[in-house]
């Protein structure tokens, strides 16, 4: 494999080692742990993906039912009112939202990255969830016993219809949208990872920060499968 010109070479052949795997759930995680590492220092994705565990393991201590409903219930107070883990609307735009370690430190995040730790915990203990690759707003898909349910973890895991969810994404996105469940399809764990890639691209084209944009083009033609350039 090349070497990357530019990104963190312990971050690229770390996201590049995720690519045979990126449809499992331990592959999407380690995906997220390998782009914080060309932003952070010391990053140890086994140390990551055991705090990702020990929430998960908070829930499941207090399970005492193997209905969805309870799990969902559970995971909600723990995760939202104890963990206290909420967006971050006075800095929504600062790099470190889109960080996996950063979101676990500081309990704040954007849409995307606040789904991705949810959907992270919510499978461990057992819930069937899925990230929506929502224009403008990411969210959750869970199964609740035997029906579909949207879940914002932004705002501190409300709940929506899809006729709701279609209608927040129009007040976001300022566009009037036609009212089809297309627009809350499924993301792939490579979708996911690089809608985060891009979120981080234009925060440091904000800042002007063109090394840094190199390097996330760097690890988006690695997802994209182009490792030419």
């Amino acid at each position: 494999m090349k070497q990357p010109e530019v990104c963190d070479p312990r971050a690229y052949h770390h996201l590049a080692a995720q690519l045979p795997r990126m449809g499992t759930t331990a592959g999407l995680l380690h995906a997220a742990v390998a782009v914080s590492m060309h932003f952070l220092d010391d990053i140890d994705a086994d140390e990551v993906e055991a705090e990702v565990g020990e929430i998960a393991g908070r829930v499941r201590r207090r399970v005492r039912s193997d209905s969805s409903e309870a799990k969902i219930a559970h995971l909600h107070d723990e995760f939202f009112d104890q963990l206290g883990f909420s967006g971050n609307r006075d800095d929504y735009y600062e790099p470190g939202n889109s960080l996996l370690p950063v979101v676990l430190a500081t309990r704040t995040g954007i849409p995307i990255s606040l789904s991705l730790l949810y959907v992270l915990v919510a499978r461990r203990v057992g819930i069937k969830a899925e990230g929506v690759n929502s224009p403008g707003h990411f969210m959750v898909r869970v199964q609740s016993g035997h029906k579909p349910m949207l879940v914002d973890p932004f705002f501190g895991g409300r709940v929506l219809s899809t006729n709701e969810a279609i209608e927040w994404i129009e007040r976001t996105t300022d566009q009037s949208l036609a009212k089809n469940s297309r627009l809350l399809a499924a993301a792939s764990h490579s979708t996911w990872i690089t809608r985060m890639l891009y979120n981080l691209m234009n925060a440091y084209t904000f800042r002007d920060d063109q090394v840094e944009v190199a390097a996330i083009q760097e690890l988006l033609a690695l997802v994209a499968g182009d490792t030419t350039c």
